[in-house]
């Protein structure tokens, strides 16, 4: 990544951090809205294996959405990070959240105990980051775990983006090895991106 893409990645996070503490009053509201939007969404309705996420403070809760999940039948899939490799790898609940852990940093993830499956498993991904543009562009936290899991071979997922309006941005800075989201979902509307 060049000196410059990098500042301006920091840059962006800076000002979305700042952003997205100011509207934490209204977190659950948006949360709320936000999975009755991917609720009545085809692609969530015809996904039987979906990888969600756990919140970390500040962050859209899905936890409406994967209870209601759960309720269907469907399976229900968080990552798992490998800190050593920079991997992240899916693996299925039983329970939300009981089957979950505070990890490193305070990342929510599955009980040692839970096996892994197959990305080509997986019909659908929910991704959260600190802001998206409307072409899908998505910046995360700056570890880059979802662009190289986005890649992993076999993934065959419909990928969509969560953020709350608040932190929708004209552009995202993105660089090649950034994966973009084909759908974003705010509490206000579901954009289609554009990516296949």
């Amino acid at each position: 990544m060049s000196a410059v893409l990098e500042q301006a990645k920091r840059a962006a996070r800076d000002e979305l951090r700042a952003a997205l503490a100011a509207m934490r009053p209204q977190l659950v509201a948006v949360s709320e809205a936000i999975c009755g939007q991917i609720a009545g969404e085809r692609w969530w309705l015809e996904a039987n294996t979906v990888m969600a996420f756990g919140p970390m403070p500040g962050e859209v809760d899905l936890t409406e959405l994967v209870s209601a999940g759960l309720a269907e039948g469907k399976r229900i899939c968080v990552p798992r990070v490998d800190w050593g490799r920079r991997t992240m790898s899916p693996v299925a609940l039983g329970r939300w959240p009981g089957d979950l852990i505070s990890g490193r940093h305070g990342v929510p993830e599955p009980r040692a105990d839970l096996p892994a499956i197959d990305v080509s498993d997986l019909d659908l991904i929910i991704a959260p980051g600190l802001g998206f543009d409307a072409a899908g562009n998505r910046l995360g936290r700056g570890a880059g775990f979802y662009d190289r899991f986005l890649t992993s071979p076999g993934l065959r997922a419909v990928v969509a983006g969560v953020c709350p309006e608040a932190a929708i941005r004209d552009a995202i800075p993105a660089g090649a090895m950034d994966v973009p989201v084909r759908f974003l979902v705010t509490e206000r509307r579901v954009i289609s991106c554009g990516v296949p």
